[in-house]
């Protein structure tokens, strides 16, 4: 039985299955199946491909890197690193550098008290993993902004 779906944030489609049941009894009750194991979806099966039950992960190692739906005080402190560390973080800084700049927020975060520290350590170690698809989804919408700005001084220019 399907537990949990987990969804790339940036393409909206699903990254990952999280299974429990018979087919995870391996796994202690839990397991992580990837939809390129998946040979179709019926109305009450999901038909896997050959050799697909080899490929199953426990839920722990299937799910390192993701964020799940369930951990919403992780993705808050995710979201509160992200903020913080746009406005400290250059274009220039180099791997070393931000992941410094990550440390530094994460205790600055921890000692003010008011976060799980088990919580803010999976969140800074996501934030460490993963800073550069972050990055671009902040950076996002001031390139669409910049992007609107020079098709309009195109139009301007041009007549």
């Amino acid at each position: 039985m399907v537990e949990d779906f987990l969804f790339n944030g940036q393409t909206g489609e699903i990254a990952a299955f999280v299974l429990e049941g018979d087919l995870a009894a391996f796994f202690s009750g839990r397991a992580v199946l990837f939809p390129q194991d998946i040979e179709g979806i019926q109305a009450e099966a999901i038909v896997l491909k050959d050799g697909a039950e080899k490929r199953l992960q426990s839920e722990s190692e299937g799910l390192k890197g993701f964020l799940s739906a369930k951990k919403s005080q992780v993705r808050r402190l995710v979201k509160c690193l992200s903020d913080r560390l746009y406005a400290l973080v250059s274009s220039d800084d180099r791997p070393e550098v931000v992941r410094i700049k990550i440390k530094i927020v994460s205790e600055e975060l921890a000692i003010s008290g008011r976060y799980d520290k088990n919580a803010l350590a999976e969140a800074t170690e996501f934030v460490q993993q993963h800073w550069a698809s972050i990055e671009y989804d902040l950076n996002r919408p001031k390139q669409w902004a910049k992007w609107a700005v020079e098709k309009a001084w195109q139009q301007i220019t041009s007549k």
